[in-house]
């Protein structure tokens, strides 16, 4: 898996391209739908899915990492912190 780095003025951004042999509302389900999600990332939780909304990341030591989604475009666009 290879992604585009790019220097950012507070770290760096990773950009991440993938085609699929699956409809884009499938992808994005398993993206997006906690119980899709929870199949193939089950430390990931959509909390409030918005810009400015949240996803959680179970650490697996009862700690949670919250995560601001910084830009969403319905079936295209998920971006989200990465502490």
């Amino acid at each position: 898996m290879l992604a585009a780095i790019q220097k950012a003025e507070q770290g760096y951004i990773a950009r991440f391209e993938r085609h699929f042999n699956h409809s884009v509302e499938e992808v994005w389900g398993m993206l997006t739908e906690n119980d899709k999600l929870e199949k193939w990332f089950s430390e990931l939780r959509v909390e409030d899915l918005r810009e400015g909304g949240t996803i959680t990341f179970d650490m697996q030591n009862g700690l949670f990492e919250k995560m601001k989604i910084l830009e969403l475009r319905m079936h295209s666009v998920l971006e989200y912190t990465w502490d």
